[in-house]
């Protein structure tokens, strides 16, 4: 009996190797798709603890070879989760951060990676970049500003994270205070990074210089956000409070026109009622002011019952949830029509966009499974891969959903918000203490008064023209973010 058990152990080990050797033989050749289940055999049944480890880092190559690069981080990670120990520790961290590059696995993927610190020697230096940005936006998120702040400052100008650790560097600096060192981050940021990035960092610089009151500085980088761009219409929306701000009346409600035209109509900008209505009080058109507040209601009163409604039927069912905006992202929704400016915001999500990127991959990876050789279904490499993509995709799914309830929650929170502001108006204006109310809203600045603005954000130039169009009721895509009006003021001195 002894006799047999050895001598099939023996076999099994003299199988082992000759399926190792296959599959280093095929990895050499560049035949991933041959490598890749000889590797899983040796994986799954190994003679030996060495050899189970190279077979893991083998199987994970062949996977990143094929194309499976969703497939391939799994085993990658399996191996960095071990540690330095492992001697194919740094390669998968590094393979890690290219595939990251191309894939974008996310901060959750990154966060199950690094759950115990590392000494940073143990980083090879073509990882670093992606360890250290990771680590700094689990700091950030975490609130420990000091460590974030210490983890982006060690990626170096050479990594492709370099662009979005300065810009995590410039919101740190902001919310410290530094406003200067901030807006220096920002534009650092603008010189590498992608036009979404650039985007956001013109955007944010915008936002600096308004809360600094420094508010022509503020329009430039306003300016400098594209109308082809996701974030034009919060560049318009925030510069029409900037104008308020400098008593550039009619500036602002020009901007607001253009949030208001029909090319917007499922937007969500409730506050832009508020702001209109507001700066009609400025110029003493009560009438007007009413009036944008009965349209806030209008429009808006149906928004939050049907949100309600939405938040009631999903509640406790994130996934379910997730489905239904993906649906209409899709265009494929027909109902809950009185919140699709709600769901138009929570498509707009990076919470919604990375877990979409997480489902394209994962599904594109199913449908290339599914053209995998009879050889991966006959080592169980295939139905082990089909797994791991499919709960993949449902992890994504679940935590988007989860993610977008929450912010669904809070765009009540701030319906409510608005709707008491507006009867609080309403109530003042029936009283009739208007003086109050304009006192309140005499919000005070240092800038000049003479500068006029025309369209665009742009100063108008001494000697400059500026013709005024009447509008006739019709809008013209290419006139949107131009609008400006030309009222007088009704107040009496």
């Amino acid at each position: 009996m002894i006799k047999i058990l050895l001598v099939s152990t023996l076999i099994t080990a003299s199988q082992c190797w000759a399926s190792y050797r296959t599959a280093q033989s095929q990895l050499q050749r560049r035949n991933f798709m041959a490598a890749a289940p000889e590797f899983y055999k040796v994986y799954t049944s190994p003679s030996s603890r060495s050899e189970r480890i190279n077979a893991e880092y083998g199987l994970a190559q062949s996977l990143n070879g094929v194309g499976l690069l969703a497939a391939a981080s799994y085993y990658y990670s399996l191996i960095v989760r071990k540690g330095p120990r492992n001697p194919w520790f740094g390669k998968s961290l590094q393979a890690l951060g290219n595939i990251d590059r191309k894939a974008s696995l996310g901060i959750a993927h990154a966060k199950q990676l690094f759950r115990q610190d590392l000494n940073p020697s143990f980083v090879p230096s073509g990882a670093r970049g992606f360890y250290f940005y990771y680590q700094g936006v689990d700091d950030f998120k975490k609130g420990r500003r000091i460590k974030a702040s210490e983890n982006f400052s060690r990626v170096s100008s050479s990594s492709k994270y370099f662009s979005k650790a300065k810009f995590f560097l410039g919101v740190i600096a902001n919310l410290e205070g530094n406003h200067t060192r901030a807006v220096s981050l920002f534009e650092t940021a603008k010189q590498q990074g992608s036009r979404e990035l650039r985007t956001q960092a013109n955007l944010n610089i915008a936002r600096v210089y308004y809360e600094q009151k420094k508010y022509r500085k503020a329009f430039k980088h306003y300016s400098m956000v594209s109308r082809k761009s996701a974030a034009w219409l919060d560049s318009i929306f925030e510069s029409a409070w900037a104008f308020f701000i400098l008593k550039k009346h009619n500036n602002t409600l020009g901007n607001i026109h253009t949030i208001h035209s029909p090319f917007y109509e499922d937007r969500f900008y409730p506050e832009a009622y508020i702001l209109q209505s507001i700066t009609f009080l400025r110029l003493c058109m009560i009438k007007q002011a009413s009036k944008s507040l009965s349209a806030f209601k209008t429009k808006y009163k149906p928004v939050n019952l049907g949100l309600k409604a939405l938040l009631n039927e999903y509640r406790g069912r994130p996934s379910a949830f997730f489905r239904v905006v993906d649906k209409f992202y899709d265009g494929s929704v027909d109902r809950y029509r009185r919140v699709w400016s709600i769901m138009d915001s929570l498509v707009r999500t990076d919470v919604f966009e990375g877990a979409k990127k997480i489902i394209r991959l994962s599904d594109r990876e199913l449908q290339r499974l599914s053209n995998a050789p009879r050889s991966w279904q006959a080592v169980g490499l295939y139905d082990e891969l089909e797994r791991f993509l499919k709960r993949k995709k449902s992890a994504a799914i679940a935590a988007g959903g989860k993610s977008l309830l929450s912010e669904a929650r809070v765009f009540r929170k701030y319906l409510k918000k608005l709707d008491d502001q507006t009867d609080y108006i309403k109530v003042e204006i029936n009283l009739g203490k208007l003086n109050s109310l304009r006192n309140a809203l005499n919000i005070k600045n240092s800038s000049s008064k003479s500068t006029n603005f025309i369209g665009g954000l742009q100063e108008l130039k001494v000697g400059q023209d500026l013709e005024y169009w009447p509008f006739q009721g019709e809008y013209w895509e290419d006139e949107l973010g131009g609008y400006v009006y030309n009222l007088e003021s009704k107040c009496v001195s």
